[in-house]
């Protein structure tokens, strides 16, 4: 009974299910029952089971082996030849299994091959993948430059004797700032404060500000009336002709009160992040901007000619020194607090012509056209920024390391906020080789930065109406995501270089008609009235009369009893009789579009007014 069953379960096991589907019972896949049942002699049989062994072949080949195999030995034995020959005569058990296994393989199906393939190939794929990914961990960034200390030669050459800005934190100190910040109560908006008369009585309009003020904290006016000791200082603190600020990613010791405590975590032997500098003092600058400029507001108010006319002055030097960081931020905000100053000008010669004498008219003209911001100086050391992230990205193969890729992902803020700093790095390592295919090597990278500031200059050097809406750098990184992904190292770090040089123009059309408002003045108190035209200011009043930023042509020139206004047709192109853009407009400037139907645009670009109202 015992054996009934084991025979029963051996050929179930041993039966191929298209069989069993068919109803046959049969076992034909156990090549072993069938070397025993041939019954042949123990040197054959031993033979065949070894061959079929080593085949390491399916258990229907198996079977289809050893069948042919017991054929071919029973034919031998047929012819009278001793077992022991044939066994003998068969050969090398273990090169007779390896044919006719390679013989089997060939006759398998072509779905079987194409698998077959495919596995070797994802086999192999990650074999070279691994090999990749542990020489890849095992590189590092070239760190072999440290640009922060190129960038702070300039300051290690100037004569400290001269520096301002050990005067400036001095007066800023006295005036109560701490931490880059003002004791609470004077509401001091930012760049873009264009009613500092408002701001005096604790009022903003400034743009995106969230300064709050309570009703018990002292108005920016009181604060004024209150330390015109410490403003006094703060003016002479301007009068040196360099700031001799040293940029690092912590403070000196000396600042630590007026900036605040910052510790620089830079591992022993690498050059600082030139990403991760402080700027703080830059703020601070700002600020005292902006003191001076309301202080210049509050004594015309009084009448005090003097100190309205040192406060604008002094204001200007502190645009010089902010320009003087080689910075694109820096130059952001010395065009923002060069912008209020300007606004200050107009409004005081606008509520109060008769201020100035005509030598500090003059004055104040020759220092405003004295502005040059050192544009080439801010993008120099936005390449150098560049230059030095590609340094932490990149070896000496050129291509991304393991601690590049971990940099990298920190500065996108993609893999870091998502899958945490032990995942992060996991995900890293196991894309590292895939992560170098997509992204291009450091020489292309290079490559495609020279030519995206190459392309900044060339656009630089053009006036704003030669310069269509396609010649922006930012469109060489734009296109495919492929190519987006490809260069994406570059399109984290480059810069709006479009936007800025809007602002810069912005700036300057400003600044021209900051120039054209005193000639005006000036041409007013000598002759008794206002020209017909601006043309009849130069050369005597101006060296050389501003034209049009936008289109290339001339100035819009208006006069009335309300006042004077000065001003460009605008990216529109058509004249609106000197009425202002409205909102966030007004401080939009860009190539002339005839056709732009946003109706924001829909104004004039107003460089100077004495208008006591907006011109209808």
């Amino acid at each position: 009974m015992a054996l009934i069953a084991e025979s029963f379960w051996r050929r179930l096991r041993f039966t191929p299910l298209s069989d069993l589907f068919c109803g046959q019972l049969n076992g034909r896949l156990d090549w072993r029952f069938l070397v025993a049942e041939a019954n042949l002699p123990a040197e054959i049989a031993d033979t065949i089971s070894q061959v079929v062994h080593k085949t390491r072949l399916w258990n229907g080949e198996r079977g289809d082996v050893a069948q042919e195999l017991i054929a071919h030995f029973q034919d031998g034995l047929e012819t009278g030849r001793p077992a022991k020959q044939l066994a003998e005569e068969f050969g090398d058990v273990a090169q007779a299994a390896k044919l006719i296994r390679r013989a089997k393989r060939r006759g398998r199906p072509i779905w079987w091959q194409t698998l077959r393939a495919g596995c070797w190939f994802v086999g192999c794929f990650f074999v070279i993948y691994a090999l990749l990914a542990i020489y890849m961990l095992w590189e590092r960034p070239t760190l072999d430059t440290d640009y922060l200390a190129v960038i702070n030669r300039r300051v290690d050459a100037q004569i400290q004797a001269e520096a301002a800005w050990p005067h400036y934190r001095k007066a800023m100190l006295a005036l109560g700032c701490r931490d880059a910040q003002l004791p609470k109560g004077p509401l001091l908006g930012s760049w873009y404060q264009t009613d500092i008369a408002a701001l005096l009585d604790g009022i903003t309009e400034d743009i995106g500000s969230s300064e709050e003020t309570n009703e018990k904290d002292p108005t920016l006016r009181e604060f004024l009336k209150k330390h015109q000791s410490q403003l006094a200082e703060l003016r002479e603190a301007t009068i040196e002709p360099r700031l001799g600020f040293r940029i690092g990613r912590s403070y000196q010791s000396e600042d630590a009160e007026l900036l605040g405590t910052w510790v620089d975590d830079t591992p022993s032997g690498e050059p600082p992040e030139l990403i991760s500098i402080l700027l703080g003092h830059v703020q601070i600058l700002s600020r005292a901007g902006i003191l001076l400029v309301s202080d210049a507001v509050l004594a015309a108010e009084s009448g005090d000619v003097q100190r309205a006319y040192d406060n604008l002055t002094a204001s200007l030097r502190v645009v010089r020194h902010v320009q003087d960081e080689p910075f694109l931020v820096s130059g952001m905000v010395s065009l923002g607090t060069e912008w209020t100053l300007l606004d200050v000008i107009e409004d005081i010669l606008r509520d109060h012509p008769e201020l100035f004498s005509d030598e500090q008219l003059a004055t104040l003209a020759h220092r405003i056209s004295a502005i040059e911001p050192p544009v080439d100086s801010w993008f120099e050391s936005e390449r150098l920024w560049t230059l030095d992230v590609m340094q932490r990205i990149y070896g000496n193969s050129g291509r991304v390391t393991y601690k590049g890729a971990i940099y990298l992902s920190h500065l996108a803020e993609v893999v870091g906020t998502i899958a945490g700093r032990a995942n992060e790095q996991i995900l890293v390592g196991i894309g590292l080789p895939a992560i170098n295919q997509l992204v291009a090597s450091r020489d292309e990278q290079l490559a495609m930065h020279n030519e995206i500031w190459q392309q900044e200059q060339t656009n630089r050097s053009k006036p704003l109406w030669q310069l269509s809406d396609q010649e922006r750098p930012g469109d060489l990184l734009s296109g495919s995501q492929w190519k987006r992904l490809k260069y994406m190292p570059l399109g984290l770090l480059v810069p709006a270089t479009a936007a800025f040089r809007m602002d810069t123009e912005r700036n300057a059309g400003r600044r021209e008609g900051a120039l054209i408002g005193i000639a005006l003045e000036l041409y007013r108190r000598e002759q008794g009235g206002l020209p017909e035209t601006l043309e009849q200011l130069s050369p005597r009043w101006l060296p050389e009369l501003p034209i049009d930023r936008i289109n290339g042509g001339p100035l819009e020139y208006r006069t009335s009893e309300a006042g004077v206004v000065v001003y460009s047709l605008g990216t529109d192109t058509d004249d609106d009789q000197g009425r202002p853009l409205e909102g966030t407009a007004r401080y939009e400037v860009g190539p002339p579009s005839p056709n732009d139907e946003d109706i924001r645009h829909d104004g004039d670009w107003v460089l100077w007014s004495t208008l006591k109202t907006i011109v209808e």
